[in-house]
């Protein structure tokens, strides 16, 4: 055994591994050899003398190192280190000036201080090797730690040896001195009466220290459960008010998303039905499948419950401006239509005819691939219902990589021909 062993730790900083890490050390070194504050003081204690009987006791430091062990400050808005009369700092400052073995650990995911984060009778501390403990590695790690510990040399108690030895002398002086008298035996009531008193007084004062050995073991016990339940607590308090301010991140978002989504439809109500091209053929009739939003990035907009079937669609953007690089139409025969080429679209202007065929069918959903830069836009998807003259036959599905004349004739409501864009 290397000697008493002193736990320094920060209360909001590392309790719960501070507690972890004293229980195991008392399982291998005894719960007499290991000293932490919540559990081995007494209501009623003087603080500062009971740590520095401690202090002036050990022989090993464990000095436990949480994330914020550097950065906590108190009320006045001071850092701890910096306050002399820290007492975590004062505790490794004592066991550094006595010379005795200060084991630094890091917990918490911690790392080691710099030395301008300390103070400079702390910075001693940066050359003690330091251990890490984890949370998945716990077991292998303390072991370890059980091991350095035991390993630590410590001094010869001559003293000890030196007063037992005398001791030693003076009992066999005696006794060779008593061996040359002639024996006496001393055998009267009174001599059986006072040595029976002496054994009824020695069983009373063992049974009077059994008794307040188990009532110390008790009370300890009860203030490490104490301790334990309530670091339980403010853990699990933690955990609830960490989940609360998630949800409530995330209902305020989805609500101020939701305001925004609101406020813009209001704002972009498309008219009843799309102005005439008069590039367009008369027989051509063309109605809404549905409108959406279209944000930055991908975009894809479900036609929902549509039993409406069409030989072709185009996108007719009655609010915003956007910028795509690719439109896929997904049919409900399960055939998907892509054309990938730069599409840019303003207010109130639509694209050609997408995907023309003389096979009319449903189409269940649209999806539009903008670049992070694009800006947002209401749009409108609309279905051509009548087969043009000019359709062409629709074979097995296929992507399309730049096709000619893709998106060309972008018409702007309330224009005439001079107004017909090529883009």
């Amino acid at each position: 055994m290397p000697g008493k062993i002193f736990v320094n730790y920060r209360r909001d900083d590392s309790a719960a591994h501070a507690l972890n890490v004293a229980q195991y050390l008392e399982r291998t070194f005894g719960a007499r050899n290991v000293f932490l504050d919540i559990d081995r003081m007494r209501a009623g204690q003087n603080f500062p003398d009971v740590l520095n009987d401690k202090l002036s006791a050990c022989k090993v430091m464990i000095a436990v190192i949480g994330p914020s062990w550097v950065t906590l400050t108190n009320d006045d808005g001071q850092r701890r280190l910096d306050d002399p009369e820290d007492w975590v700092r004062l505790e490794i400052a004592h066991a550094l000036k006595r010379n005795i073995a200060v084991i630094p650990i890091l917990v918490g995911g911690a790392v080691l201080p710099k030395k301008s984060d300390l103070p400079d009778d702390l910075k001693p501390l940066l050359q003690r090797h330091v251990a890490t403990i984890t949370t998945n590695g716990f077991r292998n790690e303390m072991a370890g730690l059980v091991r350095d510990i035991k390993a630590i040399p410590q001094p010869m108690p001559w003293g000890k040896i030196g007063t037992g030895a005398i001791a030693a002398l003076v009992f066999t002086v005696g006794a060779w001195h008593w061996f040359q008298q002639p024996a006496t035996i001393a055998w009267s009531p009174t001599a059986i009466r006072r040595d029976k008193d002496a054994a009824s007084k020695a069983i009373s004062t063992t049974r009077a220290i059994a008794q307040s050995d188990a009532s110390r073991a008790a009370d300890e016990v009860r203030n490490r459960n104490e301790a334990l339940a309530e670091v339980k607590k403010k853990a699990e308090a933690d955990e609830t008010k960490r989940l609360a301010a998630i949800k409530a991140d995330a209902d305020r978002k989805a609500a101020e998303a939701a305001s925004r989504l609101e406020a813009y439809k209001s704002h972009s109500t498309p008219p009843a039905a799309a102005p005439p091209n008069p590039k367009e053929s008369a027989a051509e009739t063309w109605v809404e499948l549905g409108s959406f939003l279209a944000l930055r990035g991908n975009d894809e907009f479900v036609i929902k419950e549509s039993t409406q079937r069409v030989t072709a669609i185009r996108l007719w953007v009655t609010r915003g401006n956007i910028y795509c690089d690719l439109v896929e139409v997904f049919y409900g025969d399960g055939i998907v239509h892509k054309e990938q080429r730069k599409l840019t679209l303003l207010e109130n202007e639509r694209s050609r005819p997408i995907n023309r065929t003389d096979r009319p069918k449903s189409v269940d959903r649209v999806k539009l691939s903008c670049p992070s830069s694009s800006s947002s836009a209401f749009i409108e998807v609309q279905g051509l219902t009548s087969p043009a003259s000019d359709a062409v036959p629709n074979t097995k599905p296929e992507t399309l990589s730049a096709p000619e004349n893709l998106f060309q004739g972008i018409y702007r409501r309330g224009s005439d021909d001079k107004d017909l864009l090529n883009r």
